[in-house]
């Protein structure tokens, strides 16, 4: 593959996070071999090398029909080959969403193809995807285009159905091709759903590729708009340069993709494809390359875009120039600009700041870790003073000393009576958080909503009853948010009355931050209306269509509220831990002291035993210190950063005629 900047910059990020993820296993053995691995050190480990490992970037590509998405997914990663792996001849190709991945539990390549049948079953992808009976796998090569290219020619697949059939699985008959040899019956697609896995060298480091159908596959499938879309990183929406705009691209524009941005999906760019193929015949002063211009100037008034997010490309000139090593046809395609541009969407702009945030999480767990070998420290060189002083000096001054540091001790054990008061508080106050989003409470909701669907007979009725499932957990949410307000005052104040009675600062936990899933549920509620308004068909399968996309709405909603009990019961354990191991080790201290000094006085001996033993934990506290110095080192530092440019020169594309 010769995606230069795009292959440099997606292996320095994945190295960067592979390094990551060694830095997290070398901190939690520092934290194990001196006995500081705390359950909630642990748990947060735990969560930022599941997230290190299971990082992937997701680059969709949507569009209608004869875009010429799956030539520029050809184009783009897998021209080595020299042919069309991915069908990509005239006319519909795709039929059905495909998602090409790399599985790293078995390392094989296949292609699981999903019948289109499962709709009739009111089961969303998601529970599908449970389910490998459900699916049909074929094994893949990786080494034989043809081969490749037979396999992967099943997801052209259509099947004859008739009209009612083909509306009780979802679809709408005005968006379907009818049928010459047999009236009355239409083409649907064979396959609701397949996924590849190919040992590719980007997918195999976490790159994931969508390539999706035209519109009626977009807006029969909820999946796709509630979760795989708004989930990718980055869209590629391709138009075709000799078609500009259509009714249709805009219709999927605005009810889709612009969903996706408003929705914080930022990272989109509309690519004008078959580019090579503008000219004007009747007038030669027209040049192709003040054509293109104008178009991506209209296109990007027309989608409300700037111009740098509007790229006139030619995929096929592309895959021509990569298979034949034609460099300059290569450059005229204008397929290395856009390498560079979703090497910046994908990595500067998504995959870079996610490995970040997971540096930045482990750094604060090291600065927590020095800060406490700050305060043992500093203790230890304060009962040092306090030995060397007390060396000389008579028993009343040693017992004078004992009974301080027994106060003290006497102290931190009231403290810890407190706290763990106050953790059975916000307990308390967690599982009533998990209580208004239980499975319990969403349930009971829908199988409310379930009744209500099956006893509307209008399509208004069928409208509401979506509609208030969706206002009773906006009434659920309302009420959570300001339980969490709640819980977050009496996690605060704890924490600045210990700061005020120990002068000590320990760091408190994040706050519960839940904005993620609620954002997610406004989508997925907006997604919901979206569909409930725009329902055409008859009123006997838009009850069974409503039911459907209902089922995936709710499958949906689940994910999201069960997300947030994890993270609620997580808070309620680590809201105070920190206090809590703050003053158990301090306890520990206090003894650790009260036995030196009780000795001491007995014998000058054991005075400089003790001594020679501070001396000891300063020196190896400081060790400790050095090798948490090393852990840390480079964690914010990635390998390789390009600067990467969108702009250029006007694109010149010169016609090429011959085929791959």
């Amino acid at each position: 593959m010769e995606t230069a900047a795009f292959d440099k910059h997606f292996q320095a990020c994945s190295q960067w996070r592979k390094q990551l993820l060694s830095k997290a296993y070398e901190y939690r053995q520092w934290l194990t071999n001196n006995r500081l691995l705390t359950d909630s050190a642990e748990e947060e480990l735990d969560l930022l090398e599941s997230q290190l490992s299971g990082d992937q970037l997701t680059l969709a590509f949507i569009g209608e029909f004869s875009r010429g998405k799956s030539e520029l997914i050809n184009a783009l990663f897998f021209a080595e080959f020299g042919c069309r792996v991915l069908p990509s001849q005239p006319g519909r190709t795709t039929m059905c969403p495909t998602e090409l991945m790399f599985d790293h539990d078995t390392r094989l390549s296949w292609i699981r193809l999903l019948p289109i049948e499962t709709r009739l079953q009111q089961l969303s992808l998601m529970e599908l995807r449970e389910k490998p009976e459900c699916w049909r796998q074929l094994p893949l090569s990786s080494t034989d285009p043809e081969a490749i290219k037979s396999t992967l020619s099943k997801v052209t697949e259509t099947r004859l159905v008739s009209i009612t059939d083909a509306e009780a699985l979802g679809f709408d008959p005005a968006m379907l091709e009818n049928s010459n040899e047999q009236p009355g019956m239409v083409s649907i697609p064979a396959w609701r759903h397949a996924m590849v896995s190919f040992p590719h060298p980007l997918l195999q480091q976490g790159l994931r590729v969508l390539d999706t159908p035209g519109l009626n596959a977009v807006g029969s499938e909820p999946e796709l708009t509630l979760s795989l879309l708004p989930s990718a990183d980055a869209v590629v929406f391709v138009l075709a340069a000799d078609a500009g705009v259509s009714a249709s691209d805009l219709s999927i524009w605005k009810e889709r993709v612009m969903r996706m941005r408003f929705n914080g999906n930022g990272n989109l760019i509309a690519v004008l494809n078959k580019a090579d193929t503008i000219s004007d015949d009747m007038d030669p002063s027209n040049d192709p390359a003040t054509m293109l211009n104008k178009l991506r100037q209209i296109t990007a008034s027309q989608l409300a875009l700037t111009t740098d997010q509007v790229l006139p490309i030619s995929a096929k000139q592309g895959l021509l120039g990569k298979a034949r090593h034609d460099y300059r046809m290569l450059e005229n395609s204008n397929l290395p600009r856009l390498e560079k541009l979703l090497a910046d969407l994908l990595i500067s702009q998504r995959g870079e700041p996610m490995v970040r945030q997971s540096a930045q999480k482990l750094q604060l767990m090291i600065a927590q870790s020095n800060n406490h070998l700050e305060l043992r420290h500093s203790q230890v060189l304060q009962q040092q003073q306090q030995l060397s002083q007390l060396s000389n000096s008579n028993r009343e001054n040693v017992d004078r000393l004992v009974i301080m540091t027994r106060n003290r001790q006497t102290t931190y054990q009231r403290q810890l009576q407190s706290l763990r008061a106050s953790q059975r508080l916000i307990e308390m106050q967690a599982r009533q958080l998990r209580s208004i989003v239980s499975d319990q409470q969403v349930n009971q909701m829908v199988e409310r909503t379930r009744i209500n669907l099956d006893s509307s007979w209008t399509t208004p009725g069928l409208s509401a009853a979506m509609r208030q499932f969706f206002h009773d957990l906006d009434n659920h949410l309302a009420r959570l948010n300001h339980q969490i307000k709640l819980a977050a005052r009496l996690q605060e104040s704890v924490f600045h009355r210990f700061d005020e009675q120990f002068k000590v600062p320990v760091p408190a936990p994040k706050a519960l931050q839940l904005e993620l899933q609620m954002n997610s549920l406004t989508h997925i509620r907006n997604e919901t209306e979206q569909f409930s308004t725009s329902l055409k068909m008859t009123l006997s399968i838009q009850n069974q269509v409503s039911r459907f996309f209902f089922n995936t709405s709710v499958n949906q909603v689940l994910q999201q509220t069960r997300m947030m009990q994890r993270q609620i019961q997580q808070w309620g354990h680590r809201s105070l831990q920190p206090l809590l191991e703050h003053c158990h080790q301090q306890k520990h201290l206090m003894q650790q002291h009260l036995k030196s000094l009780n000795k001491l006085g007995r014998s000058g001996q054991d005075a400089r035993r003790r001594q020679q033993a501070l001396r000891a934990l300063a020196d190896k506290i400081n060790q400790q210190k050095k090798l948490l110095q090393q852990i840390e080192v480079s964690l914010d530092q990635p390998a390789y950063t390009p600067k990467l440019t969108t702009t250029g020169q006007p694109l010149v594309l010169v016609s090429d005629k011959r085929a791959i």
